[in-house]
């Protein structure tokens, strides 16, 4: 073998039962690697990049890696890094892709060095830096339902797996950390390092009404630093539900179900409540207008997404009209009874879940939508992003556009088109309502509006003259398999072209995709089309693009869409054709 020690650069090889190995050490870079005569073998390449006193951070590519404590050199690599030969204290914290602290890591510090047994970029700790509590906020005892008018107590646990005892504040919020919606407070004297406690708080409710994420926050004293603050908070679903005898302004509805499980199914409806007012109390306000639902022991309980839009010249006392949307899930067959009622008291809950449509730059056509189980997002006003939600956040992006689509247009972009109006005409946890208008390139107009719903969301197109006959075409990123209404299927993301499907589904009703960690499903509604166009390709970020085609109808065209996160088969398709095409009815 060899040696090399110079100013900066250390180098050394030695060849061992019919082994190399060799380290390249040169200021804050380590290579080190054993390998065969054959080639096989590891390799391990380590970055670090000094911080401040007492922190390091590092980025290590291969099997993890050893700062060893000698290396040719009367000063090893490990004390040049860390400034001395010891490290009291150590702990490491590894990154995540935004450089945070997500997760505490096993360090091991022996006679070699200081190993760190994986890949990824981590932060080190030793010292006074290491000095610090790192607070865990892991349980809590939050019920999934409440009544508005309880004070329950909670009870939360918190740890510290920190090297500092701390005191603490715990802060509970109702859908956002903002301090008008803080619903409980209280003061932790002491959370020893090491150690627990069980904090108990009570919760004020009496300003919500409907569905949230009930956040817990941890805070420390300034003076210290939590090293990983993403474990300092929590969040858990829960219900607040109002009394129905507190809302005496009452409209009863029924919904016949029909044959089919109604999952967040949209219900719309206009409703007036001036002939039932007290013209001497107090006005109605929208956000007091609420949608019970009627169970199957008699109680009734708030939908879980609702909203009150106000009529024009709305007033609350000498016109209290307005639209009712809401959404709602029952077995299939029977009814179901529904109670909009409202009072005319002056106060006003928090608003709930599902706060609507998030609107960036209506100039650039620019926003983003949150349901219960998709989200989607708006560039160009055109949707650029679609995908599942879960529980346990999002899952993978398979939409790249969703156009008009056109060799005269654009095939995937609508391109050089000018955008004439991005409006908003209705926003709430129930119901989004988004008109876009646009001229295309080759001269035609369209509007489009995007009924955006929890559990599903409606495109209505309409075009001034014919543009193609596909204007509603989506553009997925993502391989996935394929069926339509009449059996035919594939896989697309092959690159195979039209696979026979392209023009050979004749009024098509429905397709749907399955793809891995998503599915997802376009039902004709309302509209009979002439065909399905299905193109199969490879791309990086194209793999196929499917609409369905309209010859001659150019206006009050009906796309419905369904998201869901991985399917095991289609069933879910069929299931939505059947939701989608006979929808809930409203007993007249």
């Amino acid at each position: 073998g060899f040696a090399v020690v110079g100013p900066r650069l250390r180098q050394s090889m030695i060849a061992q039962d019919d082994m190399h190995y060799s380290q390249v050490s040169c200021g804050d870079f380590l290579f080190r690697s054993a390998m065969a005569a054959d080639g096989s073998g590891e390799l391990s390449i380590l970055q670090a990049k000094k911080l401040a006193r007492g922190r390091l951070q590092l980025t290590i590519m291969g099997k993890g890696l050893t700062l060893p404590k000698s290396h040719f050199g009367k000063r090893s690599f490990l004390a040049k890094l860390f400034g001395q030969s010891e490290v009291p204290g150590l702990i490491a914290y590894r990154l995540d892709a935004a450089g945070k602290p997500e997760a505490l890591v096993n360090v091991a510090i022996t006679d070699a060095g200081v190993t760190i047994a994986e890949e990824g970029s981590f932060l080190l700790l030793w010292g006074d830096a290491a000095k610090q509590p790192d607070l865990v906020l892991s349980a809590s005892t939050i019920q999934e339902q409440y009544l508005a008018t309880e004070a329950p107590t909670v009870a939360f646990s918190v740890s510290n797996v920190g090297r500092q005892s701390s005191a603490a504040t715990l802060r509970i919020y109702a859908g956002a950390v903002a301090p008008e919606r803080m619903i409980g407070q209280a003061q932790i004297a002491n959370v020893p390092a090491g150690g627990s406690v069980t904090q108990l708080l009570s919760l004020d409710l009496s300003r919500l009404a409907g569905r949230y994420r009930l956040i817990a926050d941890l805070t420390t004293p300034e003076k210290y630093q939590d090293p990983m603050p993403s474990n300092n908070r929590g969040s858990w679903p829960c219900k607040i539900n109002l009394p129905l005898q507190d809302f005496p302004l009452q409209k009863t509805i029924t919904v016949q179900n029909g044959d089919v499980a109604r999952v967040l199914e949209p219900i719309g409806l206009k409703v007036d409540f001036t002939p039932l007012l007290d013209k001497q109390a107090p006005p109605i306000l929208v956000q007091n207008v609420h949608v019970f639902q009627k169970l199957a022991d008699g109680s009734y309980s708030l939908v879980d997404y609702a909203q009150f839009t106000p009529a024009k010249g709305f007033d609350g006392l000498t016109n209290a009209s307005g639209d009712i949307d809401f959404c709602y899930s029952a077995p299939a067959g029977g009814s179901s009874v529904f109670v909009i009622a409202a009072n005319q008291s002056s106060s006003q809950p928090l608003m709930s879940q599902g706060a609507g449509f998030q609107l960036t730059d209506p100039e650039l056509g620019e926003g983003s939508y949150q349901g219960d189980n998709y989200a989607l997002a708006f560039r160009d006003g055109i949707i650029m992003d679609l995908m599942p939600l879960a529980p346990q956040g999002p899952g993978p992006d398979f939409l790249t556009s969703l156009v008009v689509s056109s060799a005269s247009s654009g095939w995937s972009r609508e391109e050089q088109a000018e955008l004439k109006r991005f409006e908003l005409l209705k926003n709430g946890p129930a119901l989004t309502e988004l008109l876009v208008a646009k001229t295309l390139r080759n001269g035609v107009n369209y509007s489009k509006t995007y009924k955006l719903w929890p559990g599903r969301f409606t495109v209505i197109a309409s075009l001034d003259k014919p543009g193609g006959g596909l204007y509603s075409r989506g553009f997925y990123c993502a391989e996935a398999d394929f069926l339509d209404d009449k059996g035919n299927s594939t896989r697309m993301g092959l690159g195979e072209g039209a696979q026979g499907i392209y023009g050979s589904n004749k009024n098509p009703q429905w397709f749907a995709l399955r793809g891995d960690g998503w599915a997802h499903s376009c039902v004709a509604s309302v509209t009979a089309f002439d065909n399905l166009a299905f193109w199969d390709t490879k791309g990086t970020t194209n793999k196929g693009q499917i609409g369905f085609t309209s010859d001659k109808k150019i206006d009050q065209l009906h796309y419905t869409y369904f998201v869901y996160g991985e399917q095991p088969d289609f069933e879910f398709a069929k299931q939505d054709y059947l939701r989608a095409k006979q929808p809930a009815k409203i007993n007249e």
